[in-house]
This record gives C-alpha cells, sequence and structure tokens, in this order.
C-alpha cells in the first residue's frame, strides 16, 4: 500500500534489503483507484549494476601467458575485475579452458554471453559476491498446475526489441562491407515477417 510504513523513503537508484539481499530500486510506479492507493517498484538484484559497467576489449587469446586459454575462475574474477563486485565459489569443470573475446560489451552481458556459454553453470548472486555454480538448486519434482497451486498467468508479447536487419560495426569503425557484398548489416530469414525492416546496430 502507498501509505504502508516506509512507503514514502522509497527512492529511485536507492538500495534496499530484502530476505538478506540488496536491490536497486529503477522503477517506482504510483497507483491511485478503486482498489485503493498503491505503490508498485521494480528492483532488480544488486547485481545487475553490472549492466552499467562496460568491458571496451579484452582478449585473453592475446595473452602470452594463457596460450592454452584460461579456468573458469580466471574468467570470472577478470570479469569483475575494477567493479565492487568480488568472484565467489566456482564449482564447474575446472579442467575447460577457453578464451574470453569481448569488445564494448557491458558486464552482466559479458557473464551470461560468454562465461555461461563457454564455462557452464549458473550465476548465483550474495550481495558484492557472484559465484558460478554447477547448479543453483534442487529438483524436487514439484509439479505446477494451472487451477491446482498456480492461480493466474499473465503474458506480455512485445516487439519493440526485435532487429530485422542487424549493422555491424568493430573497433575503429572497421566493418566486413568488403566480403559481404558492400553491405555493412546481416538481414534476418524472418525479415519479412513484419511488415517493415526493424534495423539495430551491435
Amino acid at each position: 500500500p502507498l501509505n504502508g510504513k516506509g512507503a514514502d523513503m522509497l527512492q529511485l537508484n536507492q538500495l534496499i534489503r530484502a530476505q538478506g539481499q540488496l536491490w536497486r530500486i529503477l522503477g517506482i510506479e504510483k497507483e491511485d483507484g478503486g482498489s485503493g492507493r498503491l505503490l508498485s517498484v521494480e528492483a532488480p538484484h544488486l547485481a545487475y549494476d553490472l549492466r552499467d559497467l562496460y568491458i571496451e576489449n579484452l582478449e585473453t587469446s592475446e595473452d602470452p601467458f594463457t596460450p592454452d586459454g584460461i579456468a573458469a575462475e580466471q574468467a570470472l574474477a577478470q570479469l569483475l575485475e575494477g567493479t565492487p563486485f568480488s568472484p565467489g565459489t566456482v564449482d564447474v569443470s575446472n579442467t575447460t579452458f577457453e578464451y574470453l573475446d569481448i569488445l564494448q560489451k557491458n558486464r552482466m552481458e559479458c557473464l551470461k554471453d560468454q562465461l555461461l556459454t563457454k564455462w557452464g553453470g549458473e550465476l548465483v548472486f550474495d550481495n558484492w559476491t557472484i559465484h558460478l555454480k554447477a547448479q543453483a538448486g534442487l529438483d524436487r519434482r514439484y509439479p505446477i498446475r494451472r487451477g491446482r497451486n498456480l492461480k493466474a498467468i499473465k503474458y506480455t508479447e512485445d516487439i519493440s526489441g526485435t532487429i530485422t536487419r542487424l549493422h555491424v560495426r568493430g573497433y575503429n569503425g572497421a566493418n566486413f562491407e568488403e566480403i559481404n557484398g558492400g553491405r555493412d548489416y546481416i538481414d534476418s530469414p524472418n525479415i519479412g515477417a513484419y511488415g517493415r525492416i526493424k534495423e539495430g546496430y551491435v
């Protein structure tokens, strides 16, 4: 409720604590209607602050000290280096050696696209510590069924982030026009399914 205890203290960008974890307030929605005065707060886990921290260029394949690649522990440490976050437990396979290849991406993107894709496992957030676990939870074989223990389902369809023509820009303006018929873009095979071209850049 909007007039609930402490509701007036909630501010954008503020950290709040719930269930022992820190959450960052990114959105506040106030509603005053027939059902009363309500306050909805969007607050993802503190770890999502990593979306605002970028890595300009990181290629471990160019490092002469790691010619055979790096382990998951090293990868997690490098992705968090220079941030207020620290690497925690890593219990995925320690026999996998791979390379990080990053150009102008935010660190959360790097954790998901590089770390999880190459070394596997699941990210577990514990305030300022980020763990890479082989498995985060347990499969308790608990069935979830509508009408039994699930009262309702709500879903949203949204194409606002869909891209059907992707323009590519590399470091110092590099592109692949010379090997792509003079085009700096790639078209989706579904480009004709949306009525108009939806362009994006990466």
